[in-house]
């Protein structure tokens, strides 16, 4: 129940068989699903289609994790340490010294404004997921130290990202060209297919179109993997035109897609579609394109200036 993320990438490393259950939370239900596994050319750990992430915009408690480790033989622990037993998996942080909290970000902002203040204890409202949504009152101790460690937190590391990433697991052809052109049309194949399926579920709602990168998202996102190195820089170069050719080739009368629509007209009918209907498309498709320029653009601004 409510994995941390170490604990869902080894629940899906362990996986056998071709899917896995789930239950995600989408638009504030939580839904059971089966998740297709896929493997790579010639076996290696199965693969979920999926990329996982923190959920900073949603204030679910993972499994409460009571220490981090140890540090110089000392053991040091995380803020659960110091809430009662009987915090559940999958909790809600409703409010922090009775302000709503509804992000990460706004938990981080008042604690950082509970210790400015020089409390000596924080409210925190916690709701549990049970069937009666129970609401838990709890108060944390703050102590001079924990005020001096939240003072000194800050929202963004100075450290790149990647350097948090778990050891990645590094498939090889050994040399051998066959078995390299096999796994790049795997690969290939496999993201033309989540290109598919984020355009269906675009369409179906379950992505928002706030999830859409435009080419100031792609320009930031492609700085950010060019630090990993030239192999890295390549991979995602590859994703770009893997995107670019599925787009290009959807039934919109601006793209190539639209225009081998064309052509199947002319052939089955034995003339192109009437010039008026051609021009009327044409203008359907430059404000559809237009219109995914602009908001991927704001959501690029947003992303980067909020």
């Amino acid at each position: 129940v409510a994995p941390r993320m170490r604990t869902f990438r080894d629940t899906l490393a362990a996986a056998q068989g071709d899917s896995i259950s789930m239950s995600v939370l989408r638009a504030g239900q939580m839904l059971d699903i089966s998740v297709k596994l896929t493997r790579g050319f010639g076996g290696g750990p199965p693969k979920a289609g999926v990329f996982p992430s923190y959920a900073w915009d949603t204030t679910l408690l993972a499994s409460p994790m009571k220490e981090v480790g140890t540090l110089e033989g000392k053991t040091v622990p995380t803020i659960a340490a110091g809430i009662p037993d009987g915090l559940l998996p999958a909790s809600r942080w409703i409010s922090v010294d009775n302000h709503p909290v509804a992000n990460w970000n706004d938990v981080w902002e008042r604690f950082r404004a509970a210790t400015a203040a020089g409390s000596a204890d924080i409210a925190v409202r916690i709701q549990n997921p049970n069937s009666e949504t129970q609401i838990r009152f709890i108060e944390l101790p703050l102590t001079e130290q924990d005020a001096v460690d939240i003072s000194q937190l800050e929202w963004k590391s100075p450290l790149p990202s990647f350097l948090f990433d778990p050891v990645q697991v590094i498939r090889t052809s050994d040399g051998n060209p066959v078995r390299a052109l096999a796994m790049g049309a795997h690969e290939t194949w496999r993201f033309i297919e989540l290109t598919y399926l984020t355009i269906d579920r675009l369409i179906r709602g379950s992505v928002g179109v706030d999830q859409l990168h435009g080419p100031v998202g792609i320009v930031h996102l492609g700085t950010r993997v060019a630090d990993r190195g030239f192999a890295w820089m390549l991979f995602f170069l590859a994703i770009i035109s893997v995107n670019l050719a599925v787009l290009n080739f959807l039934p919109l009368p601006i793209v190539d897609g639209g225009m081998f629509l064309y052509l199947v007209y002319e052939k089955l009918r034995g003339r192109p579609p009437p010039a008026a209907f051609q021009n009327a498309a044409m203008l359907v498709g430059l404000l559809l394109i237009g219109t995914a320029f602009f908001v991927t653009f704001y959501n690029d601004l947003v992303r980067l200036l909020g």
